[in-house]
């Protein structure tokens, strides 16, 4: 994204995104919040997109019993995962010893993409 798109349309473009991922892959992901519309799914989470709105940071501590780790999955892993409190701190060696690239993120600070009205429009309407 770049510094010239403002929060409307980074949310706008976000609200697009989600919906259509949850559009295609409907049995996996939801972009309704609620914990009654995303189990076994996964919540695309647009509504973050928003000035003074906060999200959850990955492998940040989440502040409930057990202090689960937020932890990025792989599509492979979505069945056996069992929710917010599965990973710790004391287990996350371990967790990255079994994943092919521990740092998943790592490529992300190289990506250069626009957000622009017509890449949303697209979105908006499956491209037609």
């Amino acid at each position: 994204l770049t510094p010239e798109a403002d929060w409307d349309e980074v949310k706008a473009f976000a609200g697009a995104a989600a919906q259509h991922l949850a559009s295609v892959w409907s049995t996996q992901l939801t972009a309704t919040m609620g914990p009654e519309h995303r189990r076994k799914k996964i919540f695309v989470d647009y509504l973050s997109n928003a000035r003074g709105a906060s999200t959850a940071l990955a492998y940040g501590v989440r502040t409930r019993p057990g202090l689960g780790l937020s932890v990025p999955v792989g599509w492979d892993e979505l069945e056996r995962t069992t929710g917010g409190a599965q990973w710790t701190l004391a287990m996350m060696n371990a967790r990255f010893a079994q994943i092919e690239r521990a740092d998943p993120w790592a490529a992300y600070g190289h990506v250069r993409q626009r957000v622009t009205a017509e890449l949303t429009l697209d979105l908006e309407t499956g491209g037609k």
